[in-house]
């Protein structure tokens, strides 16, 4: 993975520094061909479920 992110299914997943209370975190954005963001989650493996459970929905509603 890159700072750019990677590809999975026809998505985006994207590193992205968040603020947290005690520290930086990172969150991985999922983002579609169109450039809408459709969630940010705490782990890429997370993203990746995520698309596989709504990726079909998400292609359909564009």
């Amino acid at each position: 993975m890159n700072s750019t992110g990677f590809s999975y299914n026809g998505f985006l997943i994207r590193p992205r520094t968040v603020l947290g209370e005690t520290s930086d975190r990172i969150a991985f954005e999922i983002v579609n061909s169109d450039g809408q963001i459709l969630g940010t989650y705490g782990s890429a493996e997370r993203a990746k479920k995520l698309i596989d459970r709504n990726g079909t929905r998400w292609l359909k509603q564009r």
